[in-house]
């Protein structure tokens, strides 16, 4: 016997802003990092410190977080969230934060992140006989 039970789903938008990219760099895709998947809850060391990655039109993929501030109103004592939208900053062995952007030698087209860290980029290249920019392209993937 098989049994079914009613399943109820229900969503609300939280919060929405713009990505901060440079001018005229536009996003060609977002991919969610790798930590909603099962095993990252088993080893939860190995959740990604970024939530989103976007591959963008100047050849950069860039990492991004989304840090939270809980104010409380005091008017009527329930907490305010207040979202944040920040590329994920990179620590050098200084102690400093840095760029965290991983630049490719093309138009990335695709990208896929892995729950250990592990990132894999598609990207296209024009192909260029004697100079002549033609519309055939070579396809390369990088592994980071």
């Amino acid at each position: 016997l098989q049994t079914a039970s009613k399943l109820i789903l229900s969503s609300e938008l939280v919060y929405s802003q713009k990505l901060n990219v440079p001018e005229g760099v536009e996003v060609i895709r977002a991919t969610p990092s790798a930590g909603h998947l099962s095993s990252s809850s088993i080893y939860p060391v190995c959740l990604a410190p970024y939530l989103i990655v976007t591959s963008c039109s100047d050849g950069k993929v860039r990492f991004w977080r989304c840090t939270v501030d809980n104010n409380s109103n005091s008017e009527n004592l329930e907490k305010v969230h207040a979202y944040q939208w920040e590329t994920w900053p990179l620590m050098n062995e200084e102690g400093e934060h840095s760029n965290s952007a991983v630049s490719v030698t093309g138009r990335p087209v695709a990208v896929s992140c892995s729950y250990t860290g592990r990132l894999a980029v598609a990207y296209k290249e024009p192909v260029q006989p004697n100079g002549i920019t033609s519309k055939e392209f070579t396809m390369y993937v990088s592994v980071f």
